[in-house]
């Protein structure tokens, strides 16, 4: 998996024959590919960071400068939707 981060968006990319078995899987390879640039970041429920979200996961810096999240998590499954398409975008907040 290759990982995108912009100001306000974050792009995913799988590698031809990787799969992700559910969004819990895809922020953990979406963490480890951020680490892998050298970024300091955590996996997250939001709920716990005292966010009024009903978001399952994000990906944020330890620091709390920014965090990648998935804006359209009531309408899609975002594993599924990798899956597919090959690619995701992802929201930023900073």
């Amino acid at each position: 998996m290759k990982a995108k981060l912009g100001k306000t968006t974050c792009t995913i990319t799988l590698a031809p024959g990787e799969r992700v078995c559910s969004e819990s899987a895809l922020f953990y390879a979406l963490r480890n590919a951020l680490q892998a640039q050298g970024r300091d970041c955590i996996k997250k429920c939001p709920g716990k960071d005292g966010h009024l979200t009903g978001a399952p996961w994000y990906v944020r810096a330890r620091d709390s400068k920014w965090c990648v999240y998935d804006g359209d998590y009531a309408i899609r499954d975002a594993a599924k939707d990798l899956n597919a398409a090959r690619t995701l975008t992802l929201n930023v907040t900073r």
